[in-house]
């Protein structure tokens, strides 16, 4: 995201159910995304997000991240190739 290559138009999250254990959380959620990446608009989709938390020096910090597409308009969209 730095770089430019991806820009988020839009990132909304639905309700977020969490599961907390100890010092780990997980996090399960639905949002809509509409990217551009490398200049090119993708169709918006709707992913199901699970996201790992681990208590660390008082902070929560990620330690993984997996998004999955589902509905329609999955197929539709192929990224570029990366430079």
């Amino acid at each position: 995201m730095a770089t430019g290559i991806i820009n988020y138009l839009l990132w909304g999250p639905g309700a977020i159910e969490i599961r907390l254990h100890d010092r780990v959380a997980c996090l399960r959620y639905q949002a809509h995304m509409e990217i551009i990446v490398n200049g090119q608009h993708a169709p918006k989709l709707l992913q199901w997000h699970t996201d790992f938390y681990k208590r660390r020096d008082g902070r929560w910090q990620v330690v993984w991240s997996q998004a999955t597409a589902v509905g329609p308009g999955i197929a539709a969209y192929e990224p570029p190739d990366r430079p």
